[in-house]
């Protein structure tokens, strides 16, 4: 029993040992690194300092050097103040020279003088001269110019005993520091000591409480040692052994559940974050993303571009080839979009068919203007999924950070506004917004908001523009509606009819005209007991719709006007993007015995594949094209080649813009029966029809007789 406690003893003595040793040569190392640290700390500090004393004994200096080219009564103070500012601790000398650098006076401290003897030839060195402070050999040396005496320059040189007086400061700081260090290394080897005693007090009840945990979870082989052991070290770190793998195990577990948790959170977060469709970021995270590049931009004064897309008419592929399709098209999209634009540039799908994307200024705006080109030249397509080829083309509208006083909401409504304004010349392109654009945009809003409510109240005033033949007799004539608003004053097609466009007020609009056509047309045609056709613009949209047909019919089912009556003018722009559609609508226009014109030829595109695959009834040519022929050579052999190849196609040709003498004689040699402009009368209400129509050459009888 003795034995067993003595080996207890010795090994509780073996770590005291172990203990106090540790505890002294940590306590010696912290001493020598506090040494260390405050040596550094303090030859920085007084390096700092050093060299700002010195660098104000220069410029006391400098201020007094002037003085020594003044009277001699006030040079001889400042040879004083300069001769004692050399003598100076630590200043070697003070040279001042004229601006050629040749020398003028020198203060050599005399405690210096072998020394500055010995090194003079440094004066004249280049790179101290070109310097404010250098240091050569522990020497300072401080350049100081001397401006505006008696109308000279010159330049004051210091030399200082940098070295030396660091030396001696760090000297005199390490001997007033030993005694302190030294009291705190003996005040923290009683204190460890204290400590200790405490420790191996408790170190006993650490021995047993290892020992318990040995007995319930350590192995047989460490519960065999126990019962004869008496390793206190070694029973602690095979406790703190079996406990730790316990704990790793606790750990792995704990770590897996938890990476199963962030993997789940982190594919939540990526979904709620992201468009499902085409996996851009969705609108908040771009709408954050935005509002931080807005702040950047506003803080470093620089612009960024906001630019809004939209895929002209894709509500006609969902409803061809379903939304699945659609879909996958939206993706191919945003792949493409994706390769044009990278770098720091942030986009999302917006809604539906419409993309967003941010990027800075890249120098000038015209790198705005090159990414609208090439978005254009890249995403205007063909795009083949499944198979299936389908052409797209996009409209874009873009805004820029400045000019919306960096202000999210305004932005994104300027990028609006531009890509409304570009969608009215009915073609894909691209526009940039500007100033005169808000007051257009608010202008069309007006226009929008009380459309609806002007074709409920009739406030529409359809005139009558006449087509005759040329012998000038009455064929028809196109409809022109004027809207008198009751705010923006009279509004004329050419500017609300873009308005409409696209939107579901133009199909109220066609519906709206010919039912007025036949409750109009009627009674013109039974005034005049001839037979008149009267020409209906149509838009693109209505081609599309597959209503139209249905309401056609609906219409003239007890009308007594006949579809032969009624002629729809189909925009050349129409056939642009889907021209096998386009054929179709017209096959069914034609079947129901109305008449087809290919309207406004020769204003856009002027292609001949149109004008043959339509298989239009009538060609009108554009007034635009009409209004070069009388000083434009070539304009009028364009004129007359149309005309004879609509000639040779059976295809009447309708010239409009006919508007003097001139033009109709041109237009008359080149064959053509049909026209329309001011020459024959201007468009004119309804009710006054009768004063007009008695201004035309009398109906001859084989046009009666066609009647």
């Amino acid at each position: 029993m003795s034995v067993h406690l003595l080996v207890p003893s010795m090994t509780f003595r073996s770590i005291r040992i172990r203990l106090f040793t540790t505890q002294f040569l940590v306590i010696a190392v912290l001493c020598c690194v506090g040494i260390v640290i405050i040596d550094r700390q303090y030859r920085s500090t007084e390096s700092q300092r050093l060299s700002q004393w010195f660098n104000s004994v220069s410029v006391n200096a400098s201020n007094i050097a002037p003085f020594l080219f003044m009277q001699e009564r006030v040079a001889n103070r400042a040879q004083l103040g300069l001769q004692s500012m050399a003598e100076l601790e630590g200043i070697k000398a003070l040279f001042v020279f004229d601006e050629n650098w040749a020398l003028r006076k020198e203060h050599i401290n005399p405690v210096y003088r072998e020394d500055m003897q010995k090194y003079m030839f440094r004066v004249t060195d280049i790179s101290i001269r070109q310097s404010h402070m250098s240091f050569k050999q522990g020497d300072i040396y401080l350049v100081t110019k001397l401006d505006g005496f008696r109308a000279r320059d010159g330049y004051l040189l210091l030399v200082g005993d940098y070295q030396g007086q660091l030396e001696k400061r760090l000297t005199d700081l390490t001997l007033q520091t030993v005694p302190q260090i030294t009291g705190v290394a003996i005040v923290l080897l009683l204190l460890g000591g204290f400590l200790g005693r405490r420790l191996l007090g408790s170190l006993v009840e650490v021995r047993r409480c290892a020992q318990d945990v040995l007995k319930r979870y350590g192995s047989q082989s460490h519960t065999s040692k126990l019962s004869f052991g008496n390793d206190d070290l070694g029973d602690i770190t095979e406790a703190f052994g079996v406990l730790t793998n316990r704990l790793n195990k606790a750990v792995e577990q704990q770590q897996s559940v938890q990476q199963q948790i962030t993997l789940l959170e982190a594919q939540r977060a990526e979904t709620l974050s992201q468009d499902q469709i085409t996996h851009l970021p969705n609108r908040h995270l771009f709408t954050a993303q935005l509002d931080t590049a807005l702040l950047d931009a506003k803080q470093h004064n620089k612009d960024l571009g906001l630019f809004l897309l939209d895929v002209n008419h894709f509500v006609d592929v969902n409803q061809r080839h379903g939304f699945d399709f659609g879909d996958r098209v939206l993706q191919e999209i945003a792949k493409e979009l994706a390769s044009i634009v990278t770098g720091q540039v942030k986009m999302t799908r917006l809604v539906a068919d419409k993309f967003l994307f941010f990027m800075p200024a890249q120098g000038s705006t015209m790198s705005f203007t090159i990414i609208a080109q090439t978005l254009l030249q890249r995403l205007n397509r063909v795009y083949e999924v499944d198979n299936f080829q389908v052409a797209l083309k996009l409209s874009v509208g873009a805004a820029f950070a400045r000019e919306a006083n960096y202000d999210r909401k305004t932005l994104m409504n300027h990028a609006e506004i531009a890509l409304a304004q570009n969608k009215t010349t009915g073609d894909a392109g691209y526009a940039f917004y500007d100033a005169a654009l808000m007051e257009q945009a608010r202008r069309q809003k007006q226009i929008r908001a009380g459309f609806m409510t002007a074709l409920r109240q009739n406030d529409l005033v359809i005139l009558y523009a006449p087509r005759v033949n040329h012998q000038g007799e009455l064929l028809g004539f196109e409809l022109m509606p004027k809207w008198q608003h009751p705010t923006l004053g009279e509004i004329l097609p050419s500017e609300f009819l873009p308005v409409i466009a696209g939107t579901a007020l133009s199909r109220d609009y066609t519906e709206w005209m010919v039912r007025s056509v036949l409750s109009q047309g009627e009674r013109i045609q039974s005034m005049l007991n001839c037979h008149l056709v009267f020409s209906i613009n149509l838009f693109m949209d209505d081609l599309r719709s597959n209503g139209l047909y249905e309401l056609l019919q609906l219409l003239f089912l007890d009308s007594k006007l006949s579809t032969s009556n009624i002629e729809f003018d189909i925009p050349e722009l129409a056939f642009v993007d889907d021209i096998d559609s386009v054929i179709e609508r017209i096959q069914q226009l034609r079947e129901l015995g109305f008449k087809v014109a290919l309207d406004n030829f020769g204003s856009v595109h002027s292609s001949i594949h149109y004008l043959v695959a339509c298989k239009a009834d009538t060609v009108k040519l554009s007034r635009e094209l009409m209004a070069g022929i009388e000083h434009d050579s070539e304009s009028l052999v364009a004129v007359g080649a149309i005309i004879e190849m609509a000639n040779n196609l059976n295809i009447e040709v309708t010239v409009q813009g006919v508007d003097n003498t001139k033009q109709f004689k041109a237009v008359s040699e080149f064959g053509c029966h049909y026209m329309q402009g001011d020459l024959f009368g201007r468009a004119i209400p309804m009710e006054k029809l009768p004063s007009f129509l008695s201004l035309l050459p009398v109906y001859s009888k084989s046009h009666r007789a066609s009647a």
